[in-house]
């Protein structure tokens, strides 16, 4: 855990300016500023010639990221942003017609209408949990809208609009009773409290890195295992989604089953390198409940 006063010297916010909203953006970290700068600096001096320097340290980068979940950083894809995470999961998926989707209706747009857009797309039933009059979200009610014909059901951790915190170790058990996928959307708690330790890992966790990770704008990331990964489709195509830049093409070539089956082309580099760098300032803020 870091302070508040260690965290202020770690960003270059005005000494008179107050700032009381990282859940919508939080300030950028002096490490994440370096870090593009850095960046900047080989790309704009060396240009191809360090081409193989900036991948390793993009590369590197997955493992910030992997452990604010506990996970390896193979395990981490690069997206554009949080939404696109969760466009890619939701999008990705095999259904069958008639199957259904649990969400709740406190979701964030971003973790609703791409749900929305797979249930038309395949002529799903969208389940939506009604919240308590204080925004609480029931869990009783969660576990029994979860039953043998539920594909998804996709909760944030922390609600954007009441900041309530699903109990992912409970609705993981029942989503694994059933056979559902249990998708995560992680952006409003990561940087601010621990993931939860003896939470059972859900099979997708959707993030970004400009609330309170302190990272910048424009840069999102998904992290799943393997045999996760090969049950999706990905949205898009390029030379990384089946191997290197260098790769001929061979029309019928499998697809990667590592992190980059998500990664079409050039790497996410400002916002992968800033984003990490500003996530390894340190830990989580203060001391706040889970």
């Amino acid at each position: 855990m870091i302070g508040a006063h260690e965290l202020r010297g770690q960003l270059a916010l005005a000494e008179d300016h107050i700032h009381l909203n990282n859940a919508g953006v939080g300030p950028l970290t002096r490490a994440g500023q370096e870090a593009m700068h850095r960046m900047a600096r080989l790309q704009s001096e060396q240009a191809f010639a360090t081409i193989e320097e900036i991948i390793d340290v993009y590369n590197g980068s997955r493992a910030a990221f992997g452990a604010l979940v506990g996970a390896p950083a193979e395990n981490v894809s690069m997206m554009q942003t949080c939404a696109a995470a969760i466009s890619q999961v939701a999008l990705g998926l095999d259904y069958e017609c008639g199957q259904e989707i649990v969400f709740c209706d406190q979701e964030y747009p971003s973790n609703a209408y791409p749900w929305y857009e797979a249930a038309r797309r395949h002529q799903l039933v969208p389940r939506l949990i009604t919240s308590e009059a204080d925004f609480d979200l029931d869990l009783e009610k969660v576990l029994s809208a979860i039953g043998n014909k539920t594909k998804v059901v996709a909760l944030s951790w922390v609600q954007y609009q009441s900041g309530t915190c699903s109990d992912l170790k409970t609705i993981k058990s029942e989503c694994d009773r059933v056979g559902a996928w249990l998708v995560v959307d992680a952006i409003q708690g990561l940087g601010v409290i621990p993931f939860p330790e003896d939470a059972v890992m859900p099979d997708a966790i959707c993030g970004g890195t400009h609330k309170w990770l302190c990272g910048p704008l424009g840069h999102g990331f998904l992290i799943m295992d393997e045999e996760k990964r090969a049950q999706l489709s990905p949205l898009l195509h390029g030379a990384i989604t089946y191997g290197t830049p260098e790769d001929l093409v061979e029309p019928g070539k499998a697809m990667r089953t590592d992190c980059g089956r998500f990664e079409p082309g050039n790497p996410l580099l400002w916002g992968g390198v800033a984003g990490a760098g500003a996530g390894r300032r340190g830990g989580t803020i203060g001391n706040l409940p889970t």
